[in-house]
């Protein structure tokens, strides 16, 4: 395999470009293999962000709990609240603002509350938006199931 080369003066009876080969060139297969495994990357970094990161197959990455400490997934969509459903690159967009902010403000630091052992007893997991979930505004009841709480059931009537 050469390099192929070409210069002004290198045109055919047809007025055509000729690219003349010249000299031995072993880097030509090392560049299709590079731009192969380029592209490649690019189409499976497209499909998983269009597939598993919006939600269209799998669980998605915007998830109301991501601990696991009410049990329950839940996507951001339903949690949002907005009375428009943005398209997925705008929940890019939000995921990063909201990430840089959560970094400073320490929101999450805040809504634990820790026993003397450091062990998480309970949570603040709803945002303003989704104060619709909250004990508050909804008749709920809680019963405890295990531990030194079991059997313990406190209920909040509907207002």
């Amino acid at each position: 395999m050469g390099r192929l080369e070409y210069y002004r003066g290198h045109y055919n009876k047809s007025g055509y470009l000729e690219l003349r080969r010249r000299g031995r060139s072993p880097y030509c297969l090392f560049r299709l293999v590079l731009l192969g495994s380029y592209l490649a990357l690019g189409v499976a970094c497209f499909g998983f962000g269009a597939f598993h990161v919006t939600g269209l197959y799998g669980p998605g990455i915007w998830v109301s709990d991501p601990y696991g400490l009410t049990g329950k997934l839940l996507l951001l969509l339903e949690l949002c609240g907005m009375v428009q459903r943005l398209p997925p690159s705008n929940y890019l967009v939000l995921l990063v603002i909201n990430g840089i902010k959560d970094t400073f403000n320490k929101k999450y630091i805040e809504g634990l509350v820790l026993d003397g052992d450091g062990i998480v007893r309970a949570d603040v997991p709803f945002r303003r938006a989704e104060s619709k979930y909250s004990v508050e505004q909804v008749g709920v009841t809680v019963e405890f199931y295990g531990g030194e709480l079991n059997g313990v059931s406190y209920s909040d009537p509907a207002t």
